[in-house]
Order: structure tokens, then sequence, then C-alpha cells
């Protein structure tokens, strides 16, 4: 299963929520984003 980002909200001035095609959401500084996004990458390209 592919998850898709629906939206994005900003939560704080250091902190982004990010709502998912599955129904969840997660709440990310810069920092936590930047390494999910790398980790989310290597994941899809792994599985291809």
């Amino acid at each position: 299963m592919q998850l898709e980002l629906v939206a994005v909200d900003h939560v704080s001035c250091n902190q982004v929520a990010e709502y998912f095609s599955d129904g969840t959401m997660a709440i990310f500084t810069a920092k936590e984003l930047a390494a999910f996004s790398l980790n989310r990458l290597e994941a899809e390209c792994t599985a291809n």
C-alpha cells in the first residue's frame, strides 16, 4: 500500500501536521519531517 499525502497544516511555528490517505496524521518538527521523508523515499526505492 502506498500512502499519499493529503494535506498539511501548520501546528506552530516549528511543527506541521501531515494527513495521509489512510486516515492517519502525524505531527513533525522540520528535522523529524526531513528524516521521515528520507525514510519513505528509501522504502519506496527498495520496494520498486
